[in-house]
Parts: C-alpha cells; sequence; structure tokens
C-alpha cells in the first residue's frame, strides 16, 4: 500500500528508492543511527547505506532499539552520539 502511494505522495517509483547509491552522492556528515531490533530497515542494510557513505561518517547501532524508537529506547545515548556529531559539524563557520 505504501509503495503505490509513492507516486501520488512524492513523484517518485519504487524504483527510484536506492538509498545506497543516492547516499553516494552527499556532500555532508553522515550519522546513521539504526536499532538493531529494526524490522523495517535491517541492521545490514542500514550497513551497506553507510559503507557507501563518504566521509565523514559515523555509524551508531541502537541496541535493542527498533525503526523509530531510538531515543525513546536510550535517550541519554542519543544525545552523546548526537549532539557531538552536530557541534562538530553544524558550527558556524569563520
Amino acid at each position: 500500500m505504501l509503495l503505490w502511494q509513492l507516486p501520488l505522495r512524492l513523484g517518485i517509483s519504487a524504483d527510484e528508492l536506492r538509498p545506497v547509491e543516492a547516499i553516494r552522492s552527499l556532500h555532508s556528515p553522515v550519522l546513521i543511527a539504526a536499532g538493531t531490533q529494526d524490522l523495517h530497515t535491517t541492521l545490514a542494510e542500514s550497513r551497506r547505506i553507510f559503507d557507501a557513505a563518504p566521509e565523514p561518517k559515523r555509524f551508531w547501532p541502537v541496541e535493542g532499539a527498533a525503526h523509530v524508537d531510538l531515543y525513546v529506547h536510550a535517550p541519554k545515548a542519543y544525545e552523546a552520539q548526537l549532539l557531538p556529531f552536530l557541534a562538530q559539524y553544524m558550527a558556524p563557520r569563520s
């Protein structure tokens, strides 16, 4: 059902959803946080996406988390991973 809605809502087809290919062309830092219990995007799939990303990049597997509960599952660890990453790469340039 969701794949059927892609052309209507986003103007793309399911064949165009290729995150491993798309991430190769990014020109920005990448932080991939992946729940180890994610049934929608498995840890192996998340790792393949990460491996294809250009540097700088960081991979954070969240033990026991699923697809959308990373912060709820580990709020302190989430902040410890995310905030320094953002501070490093989002700091104003002089």
